[in-house]
């Protein structure tokens, strides 16, 4: 059985007793189990009573969250008329939380790079002020006419710190640099030969 912790907090482990007689039966004396991680003989949960739902059939209540992750031996344990018996089961105990941010940045970085242009040359741009001085955090997309409605890039692109950005595009194609400073567009003019 897998369980996965972001998305069941709690379960319940169901195990059924049947007498020498092959009878369902609730033994005399006891019912109890506990979670062994894979391969080691010290609990991660240990011995507990389990609840009794019905003749021979008992649960008991998994908080997932004090688990680590990875598989886990759960053995039952009935003790009826002096006689121990004991049942194996198998769990996986999975977090999908951690996939899910995995996931989240992937695709945050796949935006930005489907953002910097869909071509196979990358040409980095460097911007300064009038005083040669780097401008980092520049707004800067590439359209591919002399209006700007035919945007090639993402618009929300940002130089580094050293006033650069780098863009994918395709050779021959000319391509025309939009910058946003004080609300002041500026238009340059190049072609990837």
């Amino acid at each position: 059985m897998q369980i996965d912790k972001a998305i069941t907090p709690t379960f319940r482990l169901w195990a059924t007793y049947t007498n020498n007689y092959g009878q369902a039966a609730n033994p005399d004396t006891s019912t109890k189990v506990a979670i062994y991680p894979a391969n080691s003989n010290t609990p991660a949960q240990v011995l507990t009573d389990m609840t009794n739902f019905t003749t021979g059939i008992f649960y008991y209540v998994v908080n997932s969250a004090v688990l680590s992750t990875g598989p886990y031996t759960v053995r039952y344990q009935f003790i009826d008329e002096g006689v121990t018996q004991e049942l194996t089961d198998q769990i996986d105990i999975t977090d999908s939380t951690s996939l899910n941010t995995t996931l989240t940045n992937i695709n945050a970085a796949l935006a930005t790079l489907a953002g910097s242009g869909s071509g196979i040359i990358n040409e980095t741009l460097r911007f300064k002020d009038s005083t040669r001085k780097n401008l980092p955090g520049l707004l800067v997309w590439l359209t591919t006419d002399a209006l700007g409605n035919t945007t090639f890039t993402s618009k929300d692109l940002r130089t580094n710190s050293a006033g650069q950005i780098t863009f994918r595009i395709n050779a021959n194609t000319t391509y025309y640099v939009w910058t946003e400073k004080s609300s002041a567009y500026v238009q340059t003019i190049f072609k990837q030969s």
